[in-house]
């Protein structure tokens, strides 16, 4: 009977300092996102909070879906979301391999994004709606600049 009991405390202990072993080997994984706009330089928010200008990197902590702004003069400003999936070797039980063989790792995720170029609204239009402005203001219309009322 003590013959077993010290057996199964040797096992205990082993089994102890696997899991011990384990989780100290256990590094981490570094997740980047990457955020490529066509062209670059321009403004890059992310769940409102800016990341810098494209081609802009930040590293993050989870997957899932986020709130995208892209802004450039001269190009229309991109609202959308965008989602990191979450890929099979970060699911339980799989984590824990890939946190010990891939310590240290970088995984980089990219999103490409292209901004269109903003159209410049024509002097007709301009006009128009100056005019609008100026008749819920209560202010009477002011001539154009080629002398006619508009």
């Amino acid at each position: 009977m003590q013959m077993r009991a010290k057996k199964i405390s040797t096992i205990a202990v082993k089994l102890f300092a696997a899991v011990l072993l384990i989780t100290v080997l256990a590094g981490c994984v570094n997740r980047e996102l990457k955020v490529i706009t066509n062209p670059e330089n321009a403004d890059v928010y992310l769940n409102g909070e800016q990341i810098g200008k494209s081609p802009a990197s930040v590293n993050f902590n989870w997957y899932g879906t986020y709130d995208v702004k892209i802004a450039k003069k001269g190009f229309k400003t991109l609202e959308q979301t965008a989602e990191i999936k979450r890929p099979l070797h970060d699911y339980f039980p799989l984590d824990i391999f890939a946190g010990i063989f891939n310590s240290g790792k970088t995984y980089t995720y990219r999103w490409h994004f292209d901004l269109e170029k903003a159209s410049e609204p024509s002097r007709e239009a301009l006009i128009e709606r100056a005019d609008n402005f100026a008749e819920k203001s209560g202010a009477a219309p002011k001539d154009s600049p080629d002398g006619s009322k508009q």
